[in-house]
């Protein structure tokens, strides 16, 4: 690993870069580096139940996830980059698990720039999401606000902001562009949804989507324009679930040593960010 590792929840100025098949970076309750369970499979930084300030840091080419945090863990990452990961970008999972993002780019990453599990909350500032393999910015079954401001999520291959069962999401001047399958999408029952000032323009299938039985507070001083689709789709009503299409499994490792591995698949299982979208 390049760069220096102290063994402390305060890393500071570091440059993190991963090989294949190989796990760093471990900060948890008594910030002992330790290997990684296969269901997290190999991220270059894990937050294990312990809190890691993260500042001024790069995060490249992590075989699975760049960062991952679970069990309660919180992790605060301050004018850092996430780049090119074999998983998401940031990973949050779990209930009291959290994250605050601010001044974070996360680019290229094969799935999620960043993603909230199961109850994980977060809160984004000033920060980029871009050229992802799938959304920019994924939350799922929150139990906390996650609230977002002067953020962009763009060119991504899914949508730029996707919302799933959450109790709250607030998004305050954003930017979504360019995103394959729509800029903003709340589905599945998510409640307190406020985006204001914000814009959304040039992606494909919808601007900002909500399904029907979404819980909407505020919609104001947006603008929505060149969208394919719709611009605003309110009352939206989706294909039904074919069991739980929203997870998937992490995908190949890449290549070890130089040998020619399996190439990762294109990911059409999560049929998603919702199917209805493809219509």
């Amino acid at each position: 690993m390049s760069g220096e590792h102290t063994g402390r929840s305060d890393l500071r100025r570091q440059v993190l870069r991963n090989r294949p098949r190989q796990a760093e970076a471990v900060i948890g309750a008594g910030s002992t580096p330790k290997l990684v369970n296969d269901d997290e499979r190999f991220p270059l930084v894990l937050v294990d139940s312990g809190r890691l300030l993260l500042e001024d840091t790069l995060v490249a080419r992590a075989s699975g996830h760049g960062v991952a945090v679970l069990n309660g863990g919180h992790a605060t990452l301050m004018l850092c980059k996430i780049v090119e990961s074999g998983w998401d970008g940031v990973s949050v999972k779990g209930e009291k698990s959290g994250a605050v993002l601010s001044q974070v780019t996360s680019k290229g990453n094969l799935h999620h720039g960043v993603d909230f599990w199961d109850g994980a909350n977060g809160q984004i500032a000033k920060s980029q999401f871009l050229s992802n393999g799938r959304a920019g910015v994924t939350a799922i079954g929150s139990t906390e606000t996650i609230k977002i401001d002067e953020s962009r999520s763009e060119g991504n291959r899914e949508i730029g902001f996707f919302f799933s069962d959450v109790v709250r999401v607030e998004i305050d001047n954003c930017d979504a562009h360019n995103n394959q399958l729509g800029g903003m999408v709340f589905e599945h029952g998510s409640k307190g949804v406020k985006v204001e000032n914000s814009r959304v323009s040039r992606n494909g299938k919808a601007g900002i989507v909500f399904e029907k039985g979404v819980e909407i507070l505020a919609n104001e001083s947006n603008t929505v324009e060149n969208n394919e689709g719709h611009q605003i789709w309110s009352e939206a009503v989706f294909l039904p679930r074919t069991g739980d299409d929203t997870i998937t499994p992490p995908p190949p490792a890449p290549p070890v040593d130089g040998k020619t591995g399996e190439v990762p698949a294109e990911d059409d299982g999560e049929k998603d960010d919702k199917a209805a979208l493809e219509e």
